[in-house]
């Protein structure tokens, strides 16, 4: 494809050399415009944070700079391309910055698409000015579904393959990277006790959830709603409390308290090649904080005050997704042990194999009956659950029974009284049970409208939900019955769980063929056969009953409080330097994070950490910086912002300027009269290499923290259903 090119060039006053190249992609024709003139500027670059908060996830960066139209060669191409600029598409337009010691050696340093928001040209005699701006492509991920242009599946991705994703097909500059260029640089420090701290082991990569936890089903439009690509990355980093901001030529992805770690400890960093989704290098960032106060190159110029963030009372964060069961892959066995893969996303099968959700007989490897209380039926591990007062289960699913990819035989043959009609019957039989540390309890379906009470008998297993389908005249050949569409609604509500444990959902189905007599309306069933492995009379492989994947928000498996669906889990720390909570301080509100530690394993917010052989669930076992204290990740996080606020923190207000050619960027934390600050608003002026904005104090202190943890009512959403990952038997 043809490509355009307008380039600009100037020198710096501390002698370092800028190259701005805006690229037209698909141009109609290849050009280049050189030499173009720009103000005496050079240009800013500015990144952009919440105001006062430490804790600010995802930084977009943005450049401005003026160029002049001249009269010379190229003010009618250059008039040209600016107006195509003004009504350009999105990533039509792009710019690199490059930057180097000398002409000879330029190095990718910012790249952007450029926005159509340029200033009006006034009607004056060449030459003119016109101001550009360019975005790093990180806010303009708001407008962009995450799922727009990278084809997810329901399924587990690593975090930094979630990043990649977006940089790569939502933004769309990496054309500024070559093959082996860094893209993105990691800087985290939170591990478990399975997915041990290593320097060339970054926890990005050894780390993964379900992104559908990123979506929610639309009840008005029948449709699944996706979350933006900026919400989606902007909670990745609030839940591993990092930064993500393009600075230095790199995509990079540092945790807040690193800067302090940094202090006495060299945090660990890996690189990432634009291709790669494993580290290409790992080290030390031995550079992470500067010092202003001892390098004779980094000057603070005068006008610079000093402000405080307050004293943090608590910091607390809401995790989605907690006790709702929104299951990511199920462990299913059936009486006889056997254990079989997941494969379809929230099919339960009752009777003989797997299905789709048209009814289709998809894999008869996994085809089978289950048909016997305790002996012979389908398990399915839910995870853990918990039983804080006034907690309950409840079920609601629709059961369906048809035939599977052919029409069912019955060796006996038609019967065409029409007094008599051929049926099938089938008898579901359901019930949850929780292994705990004292006993294995029981809830079986009793009945509609019946609570169903936890006892200790195995031998339960409640009343049969019956679907019937009657075939109303004899075929007219050999080819047998077809089935239509038969369903029936199954919910209940268990009573109060009688202790913590592993949940299942266990169940099986009986089903029975003969002739009934039709009569009233009505039908005697006492002339039914059960059929069982054995039965030769009637093509038992072609019966399945099943559960398809919910459509209703209303449907699902879910954790009741006080006959209220609970879907969040509240993580708080408390600032309480005797004992009791401080009365002067103010609350951060970290918001709500989709995925961390999941009340049950199975859940597909659940974050998942490779040991060194498989990925397993993390758990409550996640640490910080080599500390051996075991938390919850939500717990983790915000016991680590009030660390960095449990006294305040200083805010420097100011300008840096670098009078080198030594790199001083936005990545690097500073040193400011023996206080180590991190930036936040700040922007570089590249003609005068200066930083100026705000920086926040980056220390930590962990005394005095106490944390309180508790499961609450969501009473501000509807009841989410859980994505039961389709599953067979044997």
């Amino acid at each position: 494809m043809p490509t355009g090119t307008i380039i600009s060039e100037f020198k710096s006053d501390s002698n370092l050399f800028y190259k701005i190249t805006i690229r037209e992609n698909d141009a109609t024709s290849d050009y280049t415009i050189s030499d173009v003139k720009l103000s005496a500027r050079g240009f800013d670059l500015t990144y952009k944070t919440d105001d006062k908060n430490r804790f600010t996830g995802l930084i977009p960066s943005e450049l401005q700079w003026d160029i002049f139209i001249e009269s010379d060669v190229n003010e009618a191409l250059l008039t040209a391309k600016i107006s195509q600029i003004r009504q350009a598409p999105y990533k039509k337009f792009q710019v690199l910055v490059e930057r180097g010691v000398d002409r000879a050696s330029y190095v990718t340093w910012w790249a952007g698409n450029v926005l159509n928001d340029i200033n009006p040209e006034k009607d004056d005699s060449r030459p003119t000015m016109v101001t550009l701006t360019a975005s790093c492509g990180l806010a303009q991920l708001s407008e962009i579904p995450f799922n727009d242009n990278t084809p997810y599946n329901f399924a587990q991705y690593k975090n930094i393959q979630i990043i990649r994703n977006a940089l790569i097909n939502d933004i769309g500059t990496h054309f500024a990277w070559g093959a082996t260029n860094t893209f993105i640089r990691t800087s985290v420090d939170w591990t478990t006790s399975d997915m041990t701290r290593a320097e060339n082991r970054d926890p990005l990569e050894q780390s993964k959830f379900n992104i559908m936890v990123f979506r929610e089903f639309d009840e008005d439009t029948n449709e699944f709603k996706y979350e933006d690509g900026f919400t989606v990355l902007d909670n990745i980093c609030k839940i591993w409390g990092m930064r993500g901001f393009l600075s230095d030529g790199k995509f990079q992805f540092i945790q807040v308290n690193n800067y302090d770690f940094a202090q006495t400890t060299a945090p660990f960093f890996r690189d990432y090649y634009k291709d790669s989704l494993e580290p290409d290098a790992s080290g030390t960032l031995t550079s992470l904080n500067l010092s202003q106060d001892s390098l004779s190159y980094l000057h603070r110029l005068n006008g610079a005050t000093f402000d405080y963030l307050p004293i943090l009372r608590n910091a607390i964060a809401t995790y989605d997704h907690q006790s709702g069961f929104d299951f990511d892959w199920v462990s299913i066995t059936n009486g006889l042990g056997a254990t079989n893969p997941p494969n379809y996303v929230n099919e339960i099968v009752a009777w003989n194999g797997l299905v789709s959700s048209v009814g289709v007989n998809t894999s008869a490897i996994y085809g089978g009956i289950n048909n016997e209380s305790n002996t012979d039926m389908m398990t399915v591990n839910l995870g853990d659950v918990f039983a804080p007062t006034g907690s309950n289960l409840k079920f609601k699913r629709t059961f369906y029974m048809t035939n599977s990819d052919g029409p069912i035989q019955f060796t006996t043959g038609g019967v065409a009284d029409p007094d008599y009609v051929q049926q099938i019957l089938a008898r579901i039989y359901i019930r949850f049970k929780i292994v705990g540390t004292s006993n294995t309890h029981y809830a079986p379906f009793l009945g509609l409208n019946t609570i169903s009470e936890w006892s200790t008998d195995n031998t339960q297993f409640g009343a049969p939900t019956d679907i019937i389908h009657a075939f109303n005249s004899a075929p007219a050949n050999s080819s047998g019955f077809q089935m239509d569409l038969t369903a029936v609604n199954i919910e209940f509500i268990t009573s109060q769980l009688p202790e913590n444990g592993t949940l299942h959902l266990e169940l099986y189905s009986r089903c029975y063929q003969g002739y009934i007599l039709w009569i009233a309306n009505d039908y005697d069933d006492s002339e039914l056969t059960e059929i069982t492995e054995a039965t030769t009379n009637v093509e038992k492989d072609e019966i399945l009953i099943f559960s398809p994947p919910e459509d209703t928000v209303e449907d699902g498996i879910f954790t009741q409080i006080d006959g209220a669906n609970t879907l969040l889990q509240v993580y708080e720390a408390l600032n309480q330097p005797d004992g009791t909570t401080i009365t002067n301080g103010t609350e951060y509100d970290v918001g709500t994070i989709f995925a961390g530690t999941a009340g049950d394993e199975n859940s597909i917010a659940d974050m998942k950490v490779f040991d060194g052989t498989n990925f397993i669930s993390a758990g409550s076992k996640w640490r910080s910086y080599a500390n051996t204290t075991n938390l919850a990740m939500g717990s983790l996080l915000v016991g680590e912002i009030l660390e960095g606020q449990v006294k305040g923190a200083q805010i420097f207000n100011g300008s840096i300027k670098n009078t080198s050619t030594n790199s001083f960027e936005y990545w690097n934390g500073v040193e400011v009269d023996s206080i180590y600050y991190v930036p936040h608003q700040c922007t570089f002026n590249g003609e005068r290499d200066t930083w100026s904005g705000e920086w926040y104090e980056s220390s930590r202190d962990s005394t005095n923290i106490n944390r309180d943890d508790e499961i609450q009512e969501d009473k501000g959403k509807d009841p989410k259903p859980p994505k039961v990952t389709g599953w067979a038997h044997n």
